[in-house]
C-alpha cells in the first residue's frame, strides 16, 4: 500500500506510541550487524525509528541482535522502519526481523531497478512485506512525522535537496579541489545502487545528526556542493560502513562534527583513507567505532572507543580460496548515544560501559578520566623497557608486536639492543592508541593483566603479570596517569 507523508502524518498522530517514553534524550543505538547496517532511532516520546536491517541469514542472527537491543530501549514495534537501498546487508534482515517485531511503516527509494536474478530473489521477502504494509517512496524535502523530532529526507532514489535546510546553504570552500571518483570497472550495478540511498537528517531541539547509508561519494558533492544544503552537524554517523567511496573531505569537513561513530565490520568498510579524513576533520573530537578494523591497523582507536574488538585478522578462508575475517557469530555490542534537546550528548561504549559526555556546542566536553597527559621521556626511559623484557613463560612484547598485531613496535636494528630516538617515537605513537590518559582500563593494562587481577579476556601473547602491584605493570600504571620523568627525578 502507497501512500504519501501527509496521510502517513495522519496515522502516525492517529496512533499510540510504540513504547513507553524516554526520559529526555534522543536514544540512538548503533548496531553490530558485522558490516552491515542497522541503526535504531528511539524519540523522547517514544516513537521508534529503524534505518536498515542489516544482513538475511545466519539463523537470524541480525534480527536477534536488532531486536535484543529494541528490548533494551523498551521499544516493541517498529514504527518506522527506513530500508536506504536494497543491498542484502541493509534490506536482508527485515524480514526475520519482522517475525521478531511488527513494522508500521516502511520507507525506501521506490522501485527496484537492480537486472539479474539475483537481485531479484534479495528483493522479493523485502518487496513482499511492504505491498502488506503501509509504504512511502521517499523523495528529498519529506518529513517522517516523529514527535519532538525532525527527520527530514536529504537525498533518495539518486536526487538530492533541491533547498537548504534551515540554517544552511553557505559556500563550501572545499568544492573547488573536489576530485571525482572514477568508476571501477565491474562495479557500475553495485555504485547504482548504493547512490540511490535513503540519507537523513535527524533534529532534535539543537542537535542534529545525518544518517547516508551507503550514498556515494560523487553524489555527497551534489549534497554540499556548491552550497552545503545540510549544514553542520554535532554527530556524524559515518557514510557507507566508512568505505573509501564515501566521505570525502569536502562532505566531511561541511558537515563539521564534533564525534563520528562508523558502523564497520571488521573486515567491511574501516578504510585508512576514511581514519585519515575524519583524523584531520576540523573541529572532530573523537572516533567511536562499531569494530576493530582489519585493514585500518594502528589507525583504529583506543579501545574504549570500540564496541567489538574481535576478530583481529583474516583466519577464514573464503570460496575463492583466499583469507577473509570470521564471520562474527557470537556476543555483539553496540555503541549507544543519549542526546539532549540543548545540543549535549553522551556515547557510549556498550561492551565496557566506557562513556563520554559532549557538552553543547561551545563548551568544553568532559571525559571521566582524568586531564592526564602521556610523557615522552618517561615512556622511553621507563615504559619502553619493558617491551623488550624477557618473563619465564613469555615471549618478549617485541616479539609478537613486531607485525601483524594492532599495537605494532618498531623493530630492532641490526645488532642493537635498544630502540634510537626515532624509532622510539614511533613506538610512543604507536603505544599511546591503546591508551585512554587517565585511565586504568586502557588497552596497554587490562589486555596482559591476568582476569582474576582485573584484566580482560584479550591478549593472544598471554598474561605477563598477575598482579596490579607488580612492579612493571605499576609502572605503565603511572604513565597511563600522566606520570612524567621530570617528576620521578
Amino acid at each position: 500500500m502507497r501512500g504519501a507523508f501527509a496521510c502517513l502524518f495522519v496515522l502516525a498522530m492517529s496512533l499510540p506510541a510504540a513504547q513507553t517514553p524516554s526520559a529526555r534524550t534522543l536514544d540512538i543505538y548503533v548496531i553490530d550487524v558485522d558490516g552491515g547496517e542497522s541503526t535504531l532511532f528511539v524519540s523522547p516520546a517514544g516513537e521508534s525509528l529503524l534505518v536498515d536491517a542489516g544482513w538475511p541469514g545466519f539463523d537470524g542472527r541480525d534480527a536477534n541482535r536488532i531486536a535484543a537491543v529494541a528490548a533494551q530501549a523498551g521499544v516493541k514495534q517498529i514504527d518506522y522502519l527506513v530500508v536506504t537501498h536494497f543491498h542484502a546487508d541493509h534490506m536482508g534482515g527485515v524480514a526475520q526481523l519482522a517475525a521478531r517485531l511488527p513494522i508500521r511503516h516502511f520507507i525506501d527509494h521506490g522501485a527496484d531497478v537492480q537486472t539479474g536474478d539475483r537481485a531479484a530473489a534479495a528483493f522479493q521477502p523485502y518487496a513482499a512485506l511492504r505491498s502488506h504494509g503501509s509504504h512511502v517512496e521517499a523523495r528529498p524535502g519529506m518529513t517522517i512525522p516523529i514527535a519532538g523530532v525532525t527527520a527530514r529526507i536529504i537525498a533518495a532514489g539518486g536526487a538530492v535537496l533541491a533547498a537548504p535546510l534551515s540554517g544552511a546553504g553557505q559556500p563550501n570552500p572545499r568544492c573547488a579541489a573536489f576530485k571525482f571518483q572514477d568508476m571501477v570497472p565491474g562495479q557500475e550495478a553495485t555504485r547504482a545502487e548504493d547512490g540511490r540511498s535513503v540519507s537523513t537528517s535527524i533534529t532534535f531541539g539543537q542537535f542534529r545528526t545525518v544518517i547516508m547509508g551507503d550514498l556515494g561519494w560523487n553524489l555527497e558533492h551534489d549534497v554540499v556542493c556548491p552550497n552545503n544544503n545540510v549544514g553542520t552537524v554535532d554527530l556524524y554517523l559515518v557514510s557507507h560502513h566508512g568505505a573509501e567511496t564515501s566521505g570525502s573531505e569536502a562532505f566531511v569537513y561541511a558537515l563539521h562534527p564534533r564525534v563520528a561513530v562508523m558502523n564497520n565490520g571488521a573486515a567491511k568498510g574501516g578504510a585508512v583513507q576514511t581514519f585519515q579524513i575524519l583524523r584531520q576533520s576540523p573541529g572532530l573530537e573523537d572516533l567511536w567505532q562499531n569494530h576493530y578494523s582489519i585493514a585500518a591497523g594502528d589507525n583504529n582507536r583506543a579501545e574504549p572507543f570500540i564496541a567489538n574488538l574481535e576478530p583481529h585478522s583474516l583466519s577464514a578462508q573464503g570460496g575463492n580460496g583466499q583469507p577473509v575475517a570470521p564471520n562474527h557469530m557470537g556476543a555483539a555490542n553496540w555503541t549507544k548515544i543519549a542526546a539532549s534537546a540543548d545540543g549535549s550528548f553522551t556515547v557510549t561504549n556498550n561492551r565496557s560501559g566506557f562513556s563520554k559526555r559532549y557538552n553543547a556546542a561551545g563548551t568544553p566536553s568532559q571525559q571521566p578520566a582524568s586531564s592526564a597527559t602521556l610523557d615522552y621521556e618517561f615512556f622511553k626511559a621507563k615504559v619502553q623497557p619493558i617491551f623488550l623484557a624477557k618473563r619465564p613463560g613469555h615471549a618478549r612484547c617485541i616479539a609478537c608486536h613486531g607485525s601483524g598485531t594492532p599495537l605494532r613496535l618498531q623493530p630492532l636494528s641490526a645488532g642493537s639492543t635498544n630502540w634510537n630516538e626515532e624509532e622510539s617515537r614511533k613506538n610512543f605513537d604507536a603505544v599511546r592508541r591503546v591508551v585512554v590518559p587517565g585511565s586504568v582500563r586502557s588497552r596497554l593494562l587490562v589486555h596482559p593483566l591476568a582476569e582474576e587481577a582485573g584484566g580482560d579476556f584479550y591478549h593472544n601473547g598471554g598474561k605477563h603479570w598477575n598482579s596490579q602491584n607488580d612492579p612493571e605493570w605499576q609502572t605503565l600504571k603511572s604513565w597511563v596517569l600522566g606520570q612524567t620523568a621530570s617528576a620521578g627525578r
